[in-house]
C-alpha cells in the first residue's frame, strides 16, 4: 500500500512540474497575442493559466502575477489595456485597466544606497 501511495505522490509532482511550465507557456502567448493585438486570444490563455494552476494548486510565477487584471483576466500592456501611474505621497504604483476600471494599487520602497 504505502509503495502506490509514493507512486501517486511521485506522479502528482511531476504532473505540477508540467503544470507550472504550461501556465508559464500560457502567459508567453498570451503576451505575443497582445503584440499582435488579438485581446481575446490573450485574455483566453490568461484563464486557462490561472485554471491550470488553480486546479494544481499553484501561485502564479512573480513574474507574471502582475501582468493581467484579476477582475476581467486582461493581460495587461502599459497604454493598450492598464494605465500605470505612481503616487509619490503615498508610495505605491496605481494600475487601472482600461477594459473594466479595476484599481491595483501595489506599493513601492525606495531603495536608500548607503556609501561604504
Amino acid at each position: 500500500m504505502k509503495e502506490k501511495a509514493l507512486l501517486y505522490l511521485m506522479k502528482r509532482a511531476n504532473d505540477k512540474d508540467i503544470a507550472k511550465d504550461r501556465i508559464i507557456y500560457l502567459f508567453r502567448q498570451a503576451e505575443q497575442a497582445m503584440e499582435k493585438g488579438e485581446k481575446s486570444l490573450a485574455k483566453k490563455y490568461v484563464g486557462l493559466a490561472l485554471r491550470i494552476g488553480m486546479k494544481f494548486q499553484l501561485s502564479m510565477p512573480r513574474e507574471w502575477k502582475r501582468r493581467y487584471c484579476k477582475k476581467c483576466g486582461v493581460f495587461w500592456v502599459p497604454g493598450k489595456t492598464v494605465r500605470v501611474r505612481s503616487k509619490k505621497k503615498e508610495k505605491h504604483i496605481v494600475f487601472t485597466c482600461l477594459d473594466c476600471g479595476a484599481i491595483r494599487r501595489y506599493p513601492y520602497i525606495k531603495e536608500s544606497f548607503k556609501n561604504a
